[in-house]
Order: C-alpha cells, then structure tokens, then sequence
C-alpha cells in the first residue's frame, strides 16, 4: 500500500509539472493576438505584431535546450529529486510576472522587451522539467507500468493545455472584448503561478529515484554525461529528436496554433474555437492514457503504436482542416474525435521511446537533449511556419501539410532507435 502510495505521489507530481509547462506555453498562444496588441506599438501592422509574438514564443523553446543541458548535468550527477523540485520553482516565478507586466502603453519599447526575457527564463527552466519528470517516473514504475506512468505524465502536459483552454473560454465568454483587453489577459498568467506552489510542495515531499539511488551507491556517476552523449549515444539522440519532432509539431499544429489559426482565418469567436479545443483534448487525453494502459497489460511493443499513430496522423490532417471552411459542426467534432484517438498514442508513447533508448546514467542528459532540441527547432517554429505557408501556397489547409511531413518523418526515425539492455 505506501508503495502503491508513493508511486500515486510520483506520477500526481509530475503530471502538474508537465500541465503547468504546457499552460505557460499554451495561453501565451491562445492569447498571441492580444498580447501583439498590447505589447507593441499600436503603429505596427497586425500582421508584424503578431508575427513578433509568435517569435516570442519560439524563442521560449529556443533556449530549452541550453536549460536542459545544464539542469540534466546536475540531474544526473547528483540526484533527479533536486533538480525535480528546481524546474516548476523556476517555471512558475516568470509566469506569474508576465501577468504583472505593464504594457506598451505605459511604457513604451521596455514591454515587449521585459516580455521576452521572461520568456527566456521560462524557457530556460522548462529545458529540465519533462526530460527530468520523465526520468523520475520511468526509474519509480515497476515494469509492468513504466508505459502506464510516462503516459499519466504526458497526459498532465495535454491537461495543461485543456485548463489554458478552459480558462481561457472562460474568461473569453465572461469578459467584454475590452475588459478582455485591459486587464481580463492577465489572469490565466497569474494563475500559472499559484498552480506552480501546488506542485513545489508536493515535489518536496517525494524520494529519490531507485535507480539513481543506486548510481550513487556505487558511483557510477558519468563525469560529463553530456560529453558520453556525444560520443556514445549519438544515434539514440538524433533519432529521439526526430521522433519528437512528430509529436512536438503536431500538437503545437493541432491544439495550440489552432484556435488563433480559426479566430484569424475563419472568424471563428474565441468562445466558439476554445469550447472545439476543449472537447478535443478531452478526447486526446483519454487516448494518450487508454493505449499505454493497453500496452503494460498486454505487453505490446510501444514502438507499434506509436507508428499507428503516425499513419492516422498522415491520413487525417488534410481532412481535419478542410472541414473548418464549411463550418459543419457535426463533422468537426468528428473529425476532433478521430484525430484525437489517432493522435494519443504518439503522446503517450515518444517519451517512453526516448527513456528506454539511455542508460541510467545519463538517462535524464539524453532525454533532455532530444526532447529540448526537437520542441525547440520544430514546436517552436510551428506558429511562424504555419503562418508563413499559408499565405506562401495561398491555402488555409497548409498547416496540414506540416504535420503530414512531421508524421512521415516521426515514423522513419522510429526504426533507428534501439532499447538499452538494463534491468527494466
């Protein structure tokens, strides 16, 4: 039972970790459009503004990756636990001063600039926050769980964003567009940080992980775990990254770019496109957890399922954008559905692929480095490529092309990546 107890506490901590960093990111984009209108000069186009915010939100994944390094440096030469606690405390402070911040009006050029280097910090801290909850609940779960476990982690990033979705439909449909524009923006950030001191405490409260536990008993600790990667893992990194890439490309395409890509193309109300998102991560929730569940019980192959996933992807994207321009909702929430049962398991199963590719002692190096370069270069650039290819090919289906390319990609690079021979 106290097993059964910690194993709850575990994953419970790790899945507030991953909602709260996909919230930060996510209501930064369902909110794109405003914060370009308050954050910068009301005498840039519409279009540059929020051109410039999408890039605000690509540099907070830019820098992941440097943040990663250094946080995954400490995570494996001293303990997961530390650095687990770290990342939300980090993650948290600048979310919650975004909300404070003054905006153009008041003073000028410094807004979006204070802005951008919050977004940094945010970035920075992030880096550490999904290899190492990855990490932490991998080397808790015994065996038979481990799928079980990464998933309910995964599925806290998607409920991160569902809660930035429900707030933010929310505050939408409660707000005039001026209350909205005034102040009603700054709450989702503020909340952010109060969701942040939830998941502090309970991190306090955790154990280190067995596996490190024992790393340190024996000091087998890697001097740099960064340089083994490079020497001795080289292959599993490049092919975590591009596996990632699916994964990271498609639910930035899907559920977060989404609702200001329907709002912008298709005059589709905020209220109207955040009710859509909300029903559809609801749905890829439940996939995201349903297939792993399935995979621990009958011991299926995770590298299967996450190709299925792939091929659903491919074949659906293009029909999944096309139903938006006839405005049908029975055929939306349909098409909402079956994207979301195809999309899940490549949510539920990509961190897995990438936990079980590095050995213990630079487990949390090697999944921080892959998972941080993917999101950042192809998550990252996902709201300016999209933007960009749409008025490139004059087509408001070519995001779909993106995410078909991002698939096809994630399913090749899928073969490359081999089991480490441990104790799991």
């Amino acid at each position: 039972m106290k097993e059964k107890k910690q194993y709850f506490k575990v994953i419970m901590s790790s899945a507030i970790g991953g909602a709260m960093e996909y919230y930060d990111f996510v209501i930064f984009i369902l909110f794109a459009k405003i914060i370009s209108e308050v954050f910068f000069s009301p005498h840039d186009s519409p279009f540059i503004a929020l051109l410039a915010t999408y890039a605000m939100f690509a540099i907070g994944y830019f820098v992941r990756p440097i943040g990663g390094i250094i946080l995954a440096h400490f995570g494996d030469k001293y303990g997961r636990k530390k650095i687990f606690t770290l990342t939300i405390f980090l993650m948290a402070v600048p979310t919650f001063l975004i909300g404070l911040l003054p905006t153009y009006a008041s003073i000028g050029v410094f807004a979006p600039l204070l802005i951008l280097i919050l977004r940094i910090c945010q970035g920075l801290a992030v880096g550490g926050e999904i290899p190492g909850a990855a990490t932490f609940v991998y080397e808790h779960m015994p065996k038979n769980k481990k799928s079980t476990g990464i998933a309910t982690l995964v599925s806290g990033l998607v409920g991160g964003i569902l809660i930035g979705s429900l707030i933010g439909a929310l505050i939408t449909h409660s707000l005039s567009n001026e209350s909205l524009m005034s102040w009603g923006w700054r709450i989702p950030f503020l909340l952010g940080g109060l969701l942040g001191v939830i998941g502090i405490y309970i991190r306090s409260r955790l154990s280190e992980s067995p596996a490190f536990k024992e790393i340190e008993k024996f000091k087998k600790q890697a001097k740099l775990p960064f340089e083994d990667i490079l020497k001795q893992y080289k292959l599993p990194t490049i092919a975590g990254i591009f596996t990632t890439m699916f994964a990271a490309s498609c639910i930035t395409t899907f559920y977060m770019y989404l609702p200001s890509y329907l709002g912008k193309v298709y005059n589709y109300s905020y209220f109207k496109v955040l009710s859509l998102n909300t029903f559809g991560l609801i749905i890829f929730i439940l996939s995201i957890l349903l297939f792993p569940y399935f995979a621990d019980k009958k011991n299926k192959c995770p590298k299967k399922l996450y190709r299925l996933s792939a091929i659903i992807v491919f074949i659906i994207s293009i029909p999944f954008f096309v139903v938006f321009k006839y405005n049908n909702l029975s055929l939306i929430i349909i098409m909402y559905i079956i994207l979301g049962i195809g999309f899940g398991p490549s949510l539920g199963f990509f961190v897995v692929l990438m936990t079980k590719s590095f050995p213990a002692r630079v487990r949390f190096t090697g999944v921080a480095i892959a998972y941080n370069v993917s999101f950042a270069v192809f998550a990252g650039l996902t709201p300016i490529i999209n933007t960009v290819i749409i008025k490139k090919f004059n087509t408001p289906i070519a995001p779909a092309y993106y995410a078909m390319l991002a698939a096809l990609i994630g399913f090749i690079a899928s073969f490359a990546l081999k089991f480490v021979d441990e104790e799991e």
